[in-house]
């Protein structure tokens, strides 16, 4: 049997350093990197790791990440050996195949019916069926699987099932974030057990987020009672501050059966504060900042007023460097085009949020503007339209302007910033990110801006499952270095700032 290690690693802790610690320490007793695999289940998590083990290990013993880190799906491909043309993976080919070779499915009932059949097949089916009929998406199901046997196509949850029975051809696992585990794959782990010797398992139960795929944040526990595993708790925080971590603790006490740990903050006091409206925020774009929400739809407000203020700022995982090069080498002159800016680029970010408000104040002329959209028109430099009354913004569309304005992207109008302002293209570069709390995961910033509102739709799911609740926030509260700032979103329901005056356990969270 393994010898198995299950890490538990709050936030801030230097869980993926002892992983990447770990795999360079098994290279070196091996002298090969052939029998050693670390997954983890997100691409951008896995080309992180890479990175981190290629410069740990200085391309010591023939090492190379690529062929060492991998997803657990793609891992699971290569053992499972199936070639390309029978997978079954894109959301397109699932479509057409349904239609070539499933009847009676409409295209109104095929979207949810894969949403839950994906759900069914990779929890082992412990998701009730909601929102179809069941016994219409067990005759879909039975269609589906004998459509895909027939025709020998796999999908990624036969994908699975065919790793856990297979030998996996190395002897050295390590795995990443495995607290968002499913029972499949822990089932895929299980099965290659017999095969290992050496097994770490690291993650953090109280990060646990993907329960709509059916983890559990008891998984791991559970993984290492069963196999009696010795269970490693890495205690100290480098990342979380006193102030901060005082309160993301208080929090997590409303958990029941939750594991308890021992977790201590860092040697910092940092702060933590309530402002009444995004408009009240300090922002600056060269304090590196992580704006984080619970959806996209809680951001329009603040990209109106990072926007107003004529404040770059990029989403989560992209960069600056591109657009800053595009605009440096530019002639001056704006371009023509409308497609100029790249959609990944924080202008091509930028030109989507103006086409969506151009299009709210086409749909509606009658609704007075906001005072980001009165301020983003006024730093345009359009003098007429400054001549409008900007409370009744239907006379805008019959002015001229309107047209040059409403066909310019962003990219043109930051390049008509820099001819008429003289601003150095540098302005470009910022350090304020935007991003959903599960975009945030495994990154950390200086200061966190928490948008705390969720959609009156969300409100009844958010009800049946606080626990779950608690977890996004106590991600999105340890992200932090040293500031922490809460922001009610108006118009939505009150999230973590007690928006009711009745302070039940509800509102407390």
């Amino acid at each position: 049997m393994a010898n198995i290690r299950v890490v538990f690693g709050p936030p801030g802790t230097g869980k993926t350093k002892y992983l990447t610690d770990a795999t360079v320490e098994f290279v070196e007793q091996l002298g090969h990197p052939s029998n050693i695999r670390v997954v983890t289940f997100a691409k951008s998590a896995a080309q992180q790791l890479r990175d981190v083990l290629q410069t740990k290990s200085k391309g010591s013993n023939g090492f190379n990440a690529e062929g060492v880190c991998s997803t657990l799906h793609s891992l699971s491909l290569r053992i499972s050996e199936i070639p390309a043309p029978q997978l079954l993976v894109s959301a397109g080919r699932v479509t057409k195949f349904i239609g070539e070779h499933v009847r009676g499915v409409s295209d109104e009932n095929r979207k949810k019916m894969l949403e839950i059949y994906a759900q069914q097949a990779d929890t082992l089916n412990q998701h009730e069926l909601a929102e179809v009929d069941r016994e219409q998406f067990e005759e879909f199901r039975t269609h589906f699987e004998a459509a895909k046997s027939r025709m020998a196509q796999y999908q990624f949850t036969d994908i699975l099932t065919l790793a856990a029975n297979t030998k996996p051809g190395f002897t050295h696992l390590l795995i990443d974030e495995a607290q968002d585990m499913t029972p499949l794959q822990w089932s895929v782990v299980r099965g290659w057990l017999p095969h290992l010797e050496e097994v770490i398992v690291a993650g953090d139960d109280d990060q646990a987020l993907d329960d709509w795929a059916g983890s559990s944040p008891h998984d791991m526990l559970r993984f290492a009672e069963e196999f009696k595993a010795e269970q490693i708790v890495l205690k100290q925080s480098y990342r979380v501050p006193v102030a901060v971590h005082q309160r993301a603790f208080e929090l997590l006490s409303l958990i029941d059966n939750r594991k308890e740990k021992e977790y201590l903050p860092r040697d910092a006091i940092g702060s933590f504060q309530v402002v009444p409206h995004e408009e009240c925020l300090e922002l600056d774009k060269n304090v590196d900042t992580m704006i984080l929400y619970r959806n996209h739809s809680l951001a329009s407000n603040i990209r109106a007023v990072l926007m107003a203020r004529f404040i770059p700022f990029y989403n989560i995982g992209y960069d600056f460097n591109t657009s800053v090069e595009v605009l440096a080498r530019s002639s001056g002159a704006p371009s023509k085009s409308n497609n100029v800016a790249p959609l990944d680029t924080p202008e091509g970010i930028l030109m989507r949020f103006q086409a969506r408000w151009r299009q709210e104040i086409e749909k509606n002329p009658h609704q007075p503007l906001t005072g980001g959209q009165i301020e983003i028109f006024r730093k345009a430099s359009f003098p007429h339209l400054h001549d409008i009354a900007m409370d009744s913004p239907v006379d805008l569309l019959d002015h001229p302007e309107w047209v040059h304005y409403k066909n310019m992207s962003t990219f043109n109008y930051l390049m008509r910033m820099k001819i008429e302002h003289e601003l150095d293209p540098n302005f470009l570069k910022s350090e304020i990110k935007l991003g959903t709390i599960h975009s945030s995961k495994g990154r950390e910033s200086d200061s966190v801006i928490l948008l705390a509102g969720k959609r009156n739709k969300d409100a009844a799911k958010i009800r049946v499952d606080q626990e779950n609740e608690i977890r996004l926030m106590y991600v999105a509260m340890t992200r932090t270095q040293n500031n922490l700032t809460l922001v009610p979103i108006v118009g939505y329901e009150g999230w973590m700032c007690g928006a009711s005056t009745n302070q039940t356990e509800e509102n407390r969270i």
